[in-house]
């Protein structure tokens, strides 16, 4: 999935809105997941080629789903390394449409901005199906 998050940066499960005890429940939940485990990905690596003549960019590939990369807006607008890592859609979740835009791969644009009071979970239907239908094809997904 494509982010505004910067290279080797995280990003947190959003807080649900404050008010009731369900959702400090859910939040007190959130916050104390662990990071999910991850394989970091060198792209210059990958491609066996000096760093000079492809971006040693790093992406991270949750472990056991290997179709799923997760990046930001610099993996999402290099085609050499979309190419490298053999990437077939992008889920692009920012407000930005332009993102990710590539002749050949799958775009999925979900218009987001990275503020605390966003609700996201509107988002997560339109997600989830368009990474499943990525999976059910033999494809990846940034």
């Amino acid at each position: 999935m494509a982010s505004d998050v910067g290279p080797g940066e995280g990003a947190s499960p959003a807080p649900r809105p404050e008010g009731d005890a369900e959702s400090a429940a859910a939040n007190a939940a959130a916050a104390a997941l662990p990071p999910a485990p991850s394989r970091r990905i060198s792209v210059a690596a990958l491609a066996g080629r000096e760093a000079a003549s492809v971006p040693d960019v790093v992406m991270e590939e949750p472990e056991g789903v290997p179709f799923l990369y997760l990046g930001d807006a610099e993996h999402a607008m290099s085609l050499a390394t979309l190419e490298i890592c053999q990437i077939s859609h992008i889920l692009n979740v920012t407000t930005d449409p332009a993102l990710g835009r590539h002749q050949g791969i799958e775009c999925l644009q979900l218009s987001v901005r990275d503020q605390e009071d966003e609700n996201i979970a509107a988002l997560f239907p339109s997600a989830f199906d368009f990474i499943e239908a990525c999976r059910g094809a033999g494809g990846r997904v940034l």
